[in-house]
């Protein structure tokens, strides 16, 4: 099993595969074909002088039958054409010395029988060929003829030379492999691995590989974007539904809220009514006394024109109308009845309401009618109330000399009345609770006459609201539905 320094690349460990696996296959294939090229050359060269060994012993029969040596030698040195033949002899049928051609002395004295069997032999580097020379079926003699294959040699080192030539380039083309390697290979996987680790580092499931081949590494991207594909469209999933459930968990806990306030409020409404009808009793007592001793005070006063006795005989009036509708208030707010409602024109009464509030003389009061407004089912005595409420307020909100705007218009679905003034204004802290019972940010105020006019729209499935800025003024918008039911009717 082939082991891999930990530190090396894939594209390096791909490149030695491939490399060595290339230089074994090419030296295989090397020593193949020369193998192979020896063979041939080898058979090529024994078949030529298999050919010419004929030729000679056909050729020589004639001197042999007429026992001409001289025609013999004559035609053994022809082969001087040929360098590569070391030696050539002629035997007669008793293995003679007939004639010979660079042949040894040794030979014409005392030939070797043995050496004349036919056949071809390799002996270190020469090729020894013996024939038979026959006619009509008898052997007439034996033509020996011995050949350097040193020419067989040179052709090996040609070959080695051609071979190892081929070798270098081989392993010079395979040894640019590791650049087509890394960038058809090791580049893909690596671009792989850089995006799957970017993806875990940060989380972003929108990153994608590109897959331009078809090929396994093709394969292997487009699998990885379809993972990515399912845990994107997953983990949006999950976004998604964690988002809804924030956003219920924020509804019900406004709506728990809405609750627990909507209790507190019941609570405050609950402890106010038990203790109106008993206040309201124990305070008007003394108050009627009051009222009725001052009133007996002027009558015996009334031709005395001292101005500072009239002077507190005012202010005793006006405190006592004061306390008698703080009294009212608390009452109205304990025993609120439901509405009785009529078809009303929404002009007419705010017009019946401007005209009884007294104005002081540093405030500008200005009415805007919207026109064509259609008439409301509503309780005139009820929302005459609210109108009171609004505008005692926007009064007491302007020190020194102000304005007051009141105009009515329809939008949508509702009848509205705007009441703006340029008093002091609301700090925004105290938007949220200004409809709250008891809340009052004034000294002499029970907190009472806009919660009465926010039960009161209540009940009529109106709207009031308010838009304020601190130092700037107030505008406070009363809503009444066009068309709609009251509470408690169907």
């Amino acid at each position: 099993m082939l082991v891999f320094p930990m530190t090396w690349t894939l594209n390096k460990k791909i490149g030695f595969v491939l490399l060595a696996n290339s230089f074994i296959a090419v030296i295989t294939a090397c020593v193949i074909l020369l193998a192979v090229n020896i063979r041939i050359n080898r058979d090529i060269m024994v078949s030529d002088l298999v050919t010419l060994t004929d030729v000679i012993g056909h050729n020589i029969r004639t001197a042999l039958s007429l026992n001409s040596k001289e025609e013999a030698r004559e035609m053994l040195h022809g082969l001087a054409a040929r360098s590569s033949v070391l030696s050539a002899s002629v035997y007669d049928h008793r293995k003679k010395i007939f004639a010979c051609y660079k042949c040894e002395r040794s030979h014409e004295v005392s030939p070797d029988g043995a050496r004349l069997l036919p056949g071809t032999v390799f002996t270190g580097s020469t090729l020894r060929i013996v024939k038979e020379i026959t006619a009509d079926g008898h052997v007439m003699g034996y033509i020996e003829l011995v050949d350097d294959i040193g020419a067989l040699r040179g052709i090996v080192r040609i070959s080695l030379i051609v071979l190892g030539a081929v070798l270098l380039g081989a392993l010079v083309l395979v040894s640019f492999s590791p650049i087509i390697l890394k960038k058809y290979v090791s580049r893909p996987i690596l671009d792989l691995a850089v995006k799957a680790s970017s993806i875990t580092a940060h989380g972003d499931y929108s990153i994608r590989v590109k897959t331009g081949s078809s090929d396994e590494i093709g394969l292997l991207g487009k699998a990885f974007n379809q993972m990515l594909d399912r845990i994107e469209k997953q983990n949006d999933e999950l976004k998604t539904s964690k988002r809804l459930l924030e956003l219920s968990v924020e509804d019900r806990t406004r709506e728990l809220m809405e609750a627990q306030e909507k209790l507190l409020r019941t609570e405050k409404l609950a402890t106010i009514g038990q203790l109106s009808g008993s206040i309201a009793h124990e305070l008007r007592t003394p108050l009627s006394a009051i009222k009725g001793s001052g009133y007996f005070l002027r009558s015996l006063l009334k031709d005395l024109s001292e101005p500072r006795i009239i002077k507190h005989l005012n202010i005793i009036d006006s405190e006592i109308f004061s306390a008698d509708r703080i009294i009212s208030d608390v009452l109205f707010f304990g025993r609120m009845r439901p509405p009785m409602p009529a078809e009303n024109d929404i002009n007419t009464i705010i017009g019946e309401v401007l005209n009884c509030i007294l104005i002081r003389n540093n405030i500008e009061l200005v009415y805007a009618r919207g026109a064509g407004l259609p008439p409301v089912m509503i309780d005139d005595f009820q929302i005459k109330q609210v109108m009171n409420n609004v505008i005692d307020n926007a009064m007491q909100s302007i020190e020194g000399a102000g304005k007051i705007t009141v105009k009515t218009y329809a939008e949508p679905g509702w009848l509205v009345t705007e009441v703006s003034d340029t008093g002091c204004g609301i700090r925004k802290e105290d938007l949220g609770k200004i409809f709250e019972p008891l809340f009052s940010t004034k000294i002499r105020g029970t907190g009472l006459g806009l919660a009465i006019c926010k039960n009161i729209m209540d009940m009529h499935r109106g709207v009031i609201d308010v838009a304020s800025e601190s130092g700037k003024g107030s505008s406070f918008y009363i809503k009444i539905p066009i068309g709609g039911c009251l509470n408690g009717e169907g």
